[in-house]
């Protein structure tokens, strides 16, 4: 009489044991590699970003796009309110004239691609209309809105400095300092930084006065005290972590 071969229930957890072990290991190496995939898409979106804002610079007689809302970095253009008074039914404004100028052409660049907010992601502007028309329609939901938003925060930090020591907005490519950012991945809330790994946030990605880009992680710049709640653009608050990240 033959007989029949197969596993032995301890051959099997054995087995079971060592596929555990190998996608313990598999799984965070997967997930590291994507997100650097992900922080170096984002570094060229920014590197190309810097070289433009020269460019937009030269042309325009050293002045940097700007418009008189610090409060709103991420902003390329609005409908609301006397924003909706341009010719056009909205104002552009920020790294907006740099697509309005013809400088970036492809409007992906102003995103990050691990950005994890709805609100700061390409997809959510490209409905009814194309990017840069409004109104637009949120992919998530039946909102309706008046404002176009990029997925970085456009602000160059200047060698001049408020009364707080802390660096005011540069409207001229001469006042920017060097050693300061001048784009950054959304700073908004500690939970939702673009970079994470294993859902751990690592840092962002930061475009730096000098035009070279850096994935910037410093402790004093994510220190819990100064991420306790949501982080406004335009506050002491903000500025101080933007003040704090290194070239």
């Amino acid at each position: 009489m033959s007989k029949k071969n197969g596993f032995t229930l301890i051959e099997l957890l054995v087995v079971i044991a060592v596929i555990g072990l190998l996608l313990a290991i598999v799984i965070p190496a997967l997930s590291m590699a994507r997100e650097f995939g992900k922080r170096t898409v984002c570094s060229a979106n920014l590197k190309s970003i810097g070289q433009c804002l020269v460019l937009y610079a030269e042309a325009h007689d050293d002045k940097l796009p700007y418009n008189d809302d610090p409060d709103h970095p991420y902003t390329a253009y609005r409908g609301d309110k006397d924003f909706a008074l341009h010719p056009s039914g909205r104002t552009p404004m920020k790294l907006g004239l740099l697509y309005e100028s013809g400088l970036i052409d492809a409007p992906k660049a102003f995103y990050c691609p691990a950005n994890r907010l709805a609100w700061v992601r390409y997809e959510s502007y490209i409905s009814p209309g194309p990017w840069g028309t409004l109104p637009q329609r949120y992919n998530i939901d039946e909102e309706i809105n008046n404002w176009v938003r990029v997925g970085y925060c456009y602000y160059p930090q200047s060698v001049e400095k408020d009364a707080n020591r802390l660096p005011l907005v540069a409207e001229k490519h001469a006042k920017i300092d060097r050693n300061k950012t001048t784009v950054t991945d959304l700073i908004w809330d500690f939970d939702n930084l673009s970079h994470v790994v294993s859902n751990k946030p690592r840092g962002l990605n930061a475009l730096f006065g000098d035009g070279h880009v850096r994935f910037s992680n410093e402790p004093e710049a994510f220190a819990p005290a100064l991420w306790t709640d949501t982080v406004r653009p335009g506050t002491v608050q903000f500025r101080t972590i933007l003040n704090l990240l290194r070239p």
